[in-house]
């Protein structure tokens, strides 16, 4: 588990209306972190290859909620027990 500043990456892979990875996509995704953690860096980032990575600092253990959002596509959110 995940400890007090601990650095994790987020990564996000967008898809097609299929769920096959949008592999030609360069849109510009953000990432919203709610809970013990924050982002380290930019919050909004484009996808090469329809892939982006976001570096998440962790704060003490417990949940966090991530959340990816583009304009034009589905807000997507998970959340994680630290």
């Amino acid at each position: 588990p995940a400890g007090n500043n601990d650095l994790l990456f987020a990564e996000v892979h967008l898809l097609d209306t299929a769920d096959h990875p949008a592999t030609g996509s360069t849109a510009e995704v953000t990432l919203q972190v709610s809970g013990a953690a924050e982002i380290v860096g930019p919050d909004k980032k484009q996808t090469e290859a329809g892939i982006v990575s976001f570096l998440i600092r962790t704060g003490s253990t417990g949940r966090i909620t991530l959340c990816a959002s583009s304009p034009d596509l589905t807000t997507e959110e998970m959340t994680v027990n630290l």
